[in-house]
């Protein structure tokens, strides 16, 4: 049949179809005006957006997890202020970060339809990335529908490109999983409301020592009040401690505690510069008397006269007190002296510790040592003296009343004394007695002693011995509990006679409070209860020597607080510390429940082959921007007489059902390989355009 007509001065004739379904029937041009014909173009913004915006987003994402991953140990959850926006801002850059990862694929997809590569097989499969179904759910659930009718409508491009979009679709929503919003604090430039002493009135008391002593014997925990923040080093593992929640419980429960800074506390963190009080204590189990410093040259003393009286019950009897070296005393404790055999254990206790004495007569009275210009004196430039105490506990079991058989007692010692003689002995018939070998050289006379009842088990002895220092003086403080650059400070004005009387150093007062009640080592290291019953006390076993180092550990804490916060813990007479900074409450980001690592290695796999394909094929020329409804139309026109041909060409099935399609060629390539004017359409493989070729 022939056909002609006029188009603006351009006359087509009808060709012959070459290769059955090879190349399309496009018809001539005459010799006449020509269609205006073009290089394949470039697209460049759109390979910007495909390497740019994947790298941003990925970028930004690590960010956050770097930024939330630094206080990750931070249990105050002090971020940055307003980090709510940063959550939010997530989520909107998710929805564009999505819609520009599609934008950039289209156009590498473009480029890659020319491509010897990637190219499809057949019309079938480039209709199939019509609308761009690689990028959506419903192009994935129409790809694993057709999958199961075992009809594969995807090449390996569709698949690489529904890979990248599947991978971001899914690490957007994962990332919502990693992160969340909790409460926590951000800084404020207010200066911060705070309790605690300060330097000018530190000397200024009119009583701490009850209140320590009270705390201890309830076994109290020494809480830090207010925000509670027990300031350690930088290079302290604060959750060693157990100083990593807030408020902080000064360590009861290790022997090589790091030193610590107590300062004046606020309701919330605070950061700048404070006065304070830094503190260490260690108290260790003891294996052996040898390894005692003061205890073990317990026969080698000078007795004193009897300073201390015993108990307010009985002032007649006293205690004995023994003088190492002028600053080292060892205080003995027995108590069958002036007692009646009124309770099932019966102690013999020995502290030694270190006590300032003025002058060499050992009559003048012994004088505790406190925070005076001998004191910053001894230790200049921050240095920290250590000062000890030493404690030996022996103990004796014996039946008190016909009550005593209804109870089981504990006669288990968890870590023996070695080394030490005792004050009790057994003789021949099994009985127990005085030794009077032991008790002599401190000045014990056996014969004043009261008689010993029938002794059933006698401990082996157990031991304590603590370490402690202190200083005052000024810090750095951070929100997270870390101080530096501490500086001592002078001598705090000592009080006017009315103004009270001058605090002990740290460490003095737990000497005082332990010389009481064998109870009280009892009840403050929370052992088993003790009975009662009338006038008869009943313990259920022996103190063990890790009880006696959890009470010991437990009085330097309640002391230290006590000298540094006087039992404060309302701020109603609270002051403002104008040399820090304050913070207030906000919601700041935290890690949720999912690993971070999962979506971060789910947007590296997006970013890098993204950052591949916009590379390669972001920049190459092509015949269109994407695979738009016009390049389709234009191609469709082209096969216009062969798609007539075919019977079902017309039904409104799905295009899947249209099998003539499979036997059309898919390659967007050059129609015209031989002329020196090509034109793009669907052809055979093998004839890609070339890049400096003119088409129309």
């Amino acid at each position: 049949m022939e056909f002609s007509t006029n188009l603006t001065g351009v006359e087509y004739e009808p060709s012959t179809p070459v290769n059955g379904y090879g190349y399309p029937q496009i018809r001539s041009l005459s010799a006449k005006p020509t269609l205006p014909n073009h290089q394949l173009r470039r697209f460049p913004f759109r390979g910007v957006v495909l390497i740019v915006v994947p790298a941003m987003v990925t970028a930004y994402y690590a960010i956050i997890w770097t930024m939330v991953n630094k206080r990750e140990d931070d249990s105050l959850h002090y971020g940055l202020t307003d980090e709510n926006w940063i959550y939010y801002s997530w989520f909107i850059i998710g929805v564009f970060g999505l819609n520009a990862s599609k934008y950039g694929l289209m156009g590498a997809e473009a480029s890659m339809l020319h491509s010897r590569t990637w190219q499809v097989q057949n019309a079938m499969q480039l209709l199939f990335h019509s609308g761009s179904t690689w990028s959506g759910p419903g192009g994935w659930k129409r790809y694993f529908i057709t999958l199961l009718h075992k009809k594969n409508l995807a090449g390996k491009l569709w698949c690489i490109l529904a890979f990248l979009s599947a991978i971001s679709f899914i690490a957007f929503p994962a990332s919502g999983l990693v992160f969340e919003l909790k409460d926590g604090y951000v800084r404020i430039d207010d200066p911060p409301l705070v309790i605690g002493t300060t330097w000018e009135i530190f000397n200024q008391r009119n009583g701490y020592y009850a209140p320590t002593e009270t705390f201890w014997k309830a076994g109290s925990f020494p809480v830090v009040p207010g925000m509670g923040t027990a300031y350690t080093a930088p290079h302290v593992q604060r959750e060693k401690f157990g100083l990593h929640e807030f408020p902080n419980t000064l360590p009861l429960n290790t022997s090589e505690n790091p030193d610590i800074f107590l300062a004046p506390q606020a309701a919330v963190p605070i950061f700048g510069k404070s006065w304070g009080m830094i503190i260490g204590y260690n108290c260790s189990v003891v294996e052996s008397f040898s390894d005692f410093t003061i205890l073990n040259r317990r026969y080698s003393s000078n007795k004193l006269p009897y300073l201390e009286t015993g108990n307010l019950l009985y002032p007649e009897n006293k205690y004995p007190t023994l003088e190492v070296s002028p600053f080292e005393m060892i205080w003995v404790r027995n108590s069958t002296e002036g007692r009646d055999f009124n309770r099932n254990i019966m102690t013999h206790i020995e502290i030694g510790g270190t006590y300032y004495q003025s002058g060499t007569d050992p009559t003048t009275p012994i004088i505790p040592l406190d925070y005076s210009d001998a004191f910053f004196a001894a230790q200049p430039n921050g240095t920290l003296n250590e000062h000890i105490l030493e404690l030996a506990l022996w103990q004796a079991y014996f039946a008190i009343s016909n009550y005593s058989p209804q109870f089981d007692f504990n006669e288990t010692i968890d870590t023996p004394l070695a080394g030490a003689s005792s004050p009790f002995i057994f003789g021949d018939n099994g009985t127990v007695s005085y030794n009077e070998t032991f008790l002599s050289p401190i000045g014990t006379n056996v014969s004043t002693l009261s008689r010993l009842p029938d002794v059933s088990s006698v401990a082996a002895p157990i031991g304590v011995r603590c370490i402690r220092h202190s200083s005052l003086g000024t810090a750095e403080i951070e929100v997270q509990g870390s101080f530096k650059s501490f500086e001592q400070s002078t001598t705090p004005p000592y009080p006017d006679l009315n103004e009270g009387y001058p605090v002990r150093a740290f460490g003095q007062t737990t000497l005082e409070i332990v010389k009481n009640s064998f109870d009280d080592f009892y009840t403050s290291s929370h052992s088993p209860r003790i009975e009662t019953f009338a006038t008869q006390t009943y313990y259920p076993g022996f103190l063990t020597a890790e009880a006696l180092r959890r009470s010991l550990m437990l009085a330097h804490g309640t002391e230290a607080l006590q000298l540094m916060y006087e039992g404060q813990s309302r701020f109603d007479a609270g002051y403002l510390n104008r040399n820090a900074t304050s913070s207030k409450q906000r919601k700041t980001l935290t890690f949720g429940v999912m690993p971070p690592i999962i979506p971060m290695a789910l947007f590296g796999i997006w970013t890098l082959g993204s950052l591949i394909l916009g590379v390669k094929y972001g920049f190459s020329r092509r015949w269109a921007e994407t695979l738009d409804g016009y390049s389709l139309f234009r191609f469709g026109a082209d096969f216009s007489l062969e798609v007539q041909e075919q019977f079902d060409y017309a039904s409104t099935t799905d295009f899947e059902h249209f099998e003539g399609l499979r036997r059309l060629p898919g390659l967007v390539g050059d129609a015209r390989p031989d002329m020196n004017v090509g034109h793009i359409s669907l052809v055979p493989r093998g004839n890609e355009p070339r890049k400096e070729k003119r088409y129309n």
